[in-house]
């Protein structure tokens, strides 16, 4: 009788550490298909990502080719054009970890900036963001990435006066540094936070020369300063939905909305949302 009360003991062992170990490889299972926003994973060959915020299609297993849907919808609510490219490089996954590289280019066209006070003009702004990304996946499935991105922007008038490096609250030169965290709670369900700082923004020199009239021009020098932009943060709470073919992402928190790949800083702090849905395949 006691071997037998012994053996069911064993039984009963055995039986639980199968249910934590089928429950562990379930959400694993759920975190195969790895997620590529904000993260250092890339789609695999010939995969494909759809829906709203970024598209993006693998081109080989190691490199993905994106752009964000906002800046080529934003003409029909707003006076700024941003086509936009992005590339993301897979040095390695390997052992829970993942490093890429981040970079791309992208175009803002904004209409009737007034920049100088007395005209409005029509600026061009060039923005190349360069940035690395490390993710780890912890033996917990907590997945976490830090970020660091230097983004360079240079300016151009329509008239063809040049503006070194516009700082202004439209694309901003800077170094910035992010942090995103995912926990899975259930198979196709996570939890998330994130958060983004700008860390530095360097002044610059400009040169405007406005015409007045066929025999008036005013030529004016200054420099841009970073104050303003400098210090600009967000944090983000929120989760993730997972499925076979659908995903998406939800989130709120507070700070100033920024978009690193487009330069972009609104310098009015308060609530900003994070929302992505998408269909990969």
């Amino acid at each position: 009788m006691f071997k037998q009360r012994r053996h069911r003991s064993y039984l009963v062992v055995v039986l639980a550490l199968g249910v934590a170990a089928s429950s562990i490889d379930a959400l694993a299972q759920a975190r195969t298909a790895k997620p590529i926003i904000g993260t250092a994973y890339t789609l695999e060959a010939r995969e494909f990502q759809l829906g709203i915020g970024s598209q993006a299609y693998g081109l080989v297993d190691r490199v993905t080719m994106a752009t964000l849907l906002a800046g080529w919808v934003l003409p029909a609510f707003t006076d700024v054009f941003a086509p936009n490219l992005q590339f993301r490089y897979r040095f390695f996954d390997v052992h829970r970890w993942s490093l890429a590289l981040n970079t791309g280019a992208s175009w803002l066209r904004i209409k009737d900036a007034n920049l100088i006070g007395t005209t409005q003009q029509t600026v061009n702004v060039l923005v190349v963001p360069l940035g690395f990304r490390v993710t780890n996946r912890a033996t917990s499935l907590l997945l976490s990435t830090l970020e660091a991105t230097y983004v360079a922007t240079g300016s151009t008038l329509q008239d063809g006066a040049v503006i070194d490096d516009f700082n202004g609250g439209i694309a901003t030169s800077g170094l910035q540094f992010a942090v995103a965290l995912e926990y899975p709670v259930a198979r196709s369900f996570a939890l998330t936070l994130s958060g983004r700082v700008i860390a530095f923004v360097p002044d610059s020199e400009f040169e405007v020369t406005a015409i007045v009239d066929e025999f008036n021009q005013i030529r004016i020098r200054g420099t841009l300063t970073a104050e303003d932009v400098v210090g600009s943060y967000n944090v983000i709470a929120g989760m993730a939905f997972y499925s076979k073919l659908f995903r998406l992402r939800v989130g709120a928190g507070y700070g100033r909305f920024i978009i690193p790949e487009l330069g972009f800083v609104y310098l009015e702090t308060g609530p900003v949302i994070d929302f992505a849905a998408y269909f990969r395949f």
